[in-house]
This record gives C-alpha cells, sequence and structure tokens, in this order.
C-alpha cells in the first residue's frame, strides 16, 4: 500500500505573515487548501523557527500509507488517525515519517520567506 505523490503545478502562493496570527511564533501552523495545488488536499504550513529565510515550511495533509489527512502539528509531530504513522514538524525531521505503516515522509513543498512574505511552490 501507498499514496504517490501529487504531481508538481509550477504555481506559487504566497501569503502575508502579518495577515497569519497562527504563524506569529515558532510552532505555530495553518492547514489551507490552496485551489488544486497538492491535488487538491490542504497543506500544512509549520513555522520550524525565527532565525529567517528557513523559517517556513510545507507539507501535504496526505498521508502516504493510506492517503487519510494527519492531525495538526502537536508536541513536533503530525499523526495520522487512521493508522497511527506519525511523521516530524520540526526543522530537523520534517515530515519525515517517524514511526508507523506509512512507507514514506510526507510531501513537501518549497518554501520561502523573505521577512513578510511566505512563498509556497507547488
Amino acid at each position: 500500500m501507498g499514496v504517490n505523490p501529487s504531481p508538481v503545478t509550477g504555481q506559487k502562493v504566497t501569503l502575508t505573515l502579518a495577515n497569519e496570527s497562527a504563524l506569529q511564533s515558532a510552532g505555530g501552523s495553518i492547514r489551507r487548501t490552496f485551489d488544486g495545488n497538492n491535488g487538491g488536499n490542504a497543506v500544512l504550513v509549520v513555522r520550524v523557527s525565527e532565525s529567517g529565510a528557513a523559517d517556513f515550511k510545507t507539507m501535504s495533509v496526505v498521508c502516504t500509507h493510506a492517503g487519510c489527512a494527519v492531525n495538526n502539528p502537536a508536541g513536533g509531530q503530525v499523526r495520522c488517525p487512521c493508522h497511527g504513522s506519525t511523521f516530524g514538524a520540526q526543522a530537523g525531521n520534517f515530515a519525515a515519517n517517524l514511526s508507523g505503516p506509512a512507507p514514506s515522509p510526507l510531501q513537501t513543498f518549497p518554501t520561502t520567506f523573505d521577512g513578510s512574505l511566505i512563498t509556497i511552490s507547488f
């Protein structure tokens, strides 16, 4: 069993940090769907640090085991409620499969930050 990653669309989405209250400090996250990107599924944008351009990372919510949606980050991890796979949600292990039956990490999307704008490349 396993779920294939969503196709790359070449689209970019920009968020203004000042408008995203949940992302103001490290550990904050938002779950959002951006049109047809990520196969129409939501992504998690997580603030992993407060030190510069690599402050934000983005992962798919689609578990690579059976396609269930993972929970929001808690304790530096996200968990799939269907079969218990856990994935990292911190800078050093972001989207990595930490335990459970998922065969691979969660899909990630390049994310940049210029001090005010967060840009996600799909």
